[in-house]
Parts: structure tokens; sequence; C-alpha cells
């Protein structure tokens, strides 16, 4: 019997806060003037600081106005350290206004990036110190495996749009995702090997 006492009681909960809550929330921030003008600052000067981000990084700093339902979740993409999923965040944001030709060629740039990171994963491997020679020269096989791997699975996915103009960025796309995997297992890999060895 308590069971569901507890169950009722955290069902009413539960709802009160989805329903009742933000409702009361934006209620009071529109009566109360003082309490709407702190969210607007509030709202500016993150949107102002993704602005900046974007900038930084390069980016068309005006995107920002399109990320403002999601600024502060886009701000946390923004000031992560994978570069492929900036640049993945931002050709979301981006791809509204972008041609498919344009969107080809950005799928495209993020994939080399994703590489150049799977890249800098297995020099570090290598130059570690704690390979022997015949490890190196398994983490070369296996890359070269892995590889041809990538391209066969991105080539399978992108068979599904053949002769369409998004089957570039399909193709491009699946090479970027597995990249970014695999970078993640080698990195993983150079951890567990500091944590061993270091």
């Amino acid at each position: 019997m308590e069971w569901i006492v507890g169950f009722f009681v955290g069902f009413v909960a539960d709802l009160f806060r989805s329903v009742f809550m933000p409702a009361t929330t934006e209620w009071l921030n529109r009566l109360i003037p003082s309490a709407r003008r702190r969210n607007n600052v509030k709202d500016n000067v993150l949107t102002f600081e993704v602005m900046e981000r974007l900038k930084s990084l390069g980016k068309d700093p005006n995107l920002a106005k399109f990320a403002r339902d999601d600024a502060s979740q886009f701000m946390n993409v923004l000031t992560s350290q994978q570069q492929a999923f900036i640049d993945n965040a931002i050709e979301i944001i981006d791809s509204t206004h972008m041609s498919q030709v344009e969107m080809n060629l950005e799928a495209q740039r993020r994939a080399d990036v994703a590489s150049q990171q799977l890249e800098r994963a297995v020099i570090a491997l290598e130059k570690s110190g704690w390979l022997s020679n015949s490890q190196i020269a398994a983490l070369h096989d296996s890359q070269e495996k892995w590889l041809a791997y990538a391209k066969a699975h991105a080539e399978f996915s992108a068979l599904e749009f053949e002769g369409g103009t998004i089957r570039p960025l399909v193709y491009s796309s699946e090479m970027e995702t597995s990249a970014v995997s695999r970078t993640g297992e080698l990195r993983r890999a150079y951890e567990d090997m500091q944590g061993r060895y270091d």
C-alpha cells in the first residue's frame, strides 16, 4: 500500500514540475519586470559568448542567433576539445542556410578533421615508447584494416543515395563517425598504457 502512495505522490510531483513550474516561472517573468530583464541580460550575455567563441573558431558569429533556444548546450559543445563535434554542432545550425554542395564540402572537411585527429592518436601511441616494434607493426596493420572497413561501411551507407546529391555527404559523415570512434578507442588504449607504465 505504501508503494502506491509513494508512486502517486511522485507522479503528482513530476506533473507539477513539468507542467506547472515552467508556466509559473514564465508567468512571473512576465509579471515582474526585473526578473524579465535579468533573464534577457543572461540570454544576451550567453549569445554574445557564443558569438565570440564562433568568431575565435573562424566561424560566422551570426550563427549564434539560430542557436538561441539551446544556447547553453551549444556553448558547452563549442568549449569542448573535440573539433569534429564542434564542427558537427555548427553544421547542424548552419545547414538550413547552406546549399547541398556546401553541405557536402563541409561534411568532407569534417571527415578530414576527424581523420587528422585519428592520425595524431596513432602517432601518440607510436611515439609513446610503450610499444614494442611488433606492437607498432600490428598497430599499422590494424589501421590499414580499419580504414578498409571504414571506407567499405561508408560506401555501403552511401549506396542508398546512389545518384543523389546527398550521397557525398552521407559517405563523408560515415567516415567522420568511424574516425571519431576509432580515435576514442586509441586514446583509451593510450590512457590505459599511461596508467600502467607512467
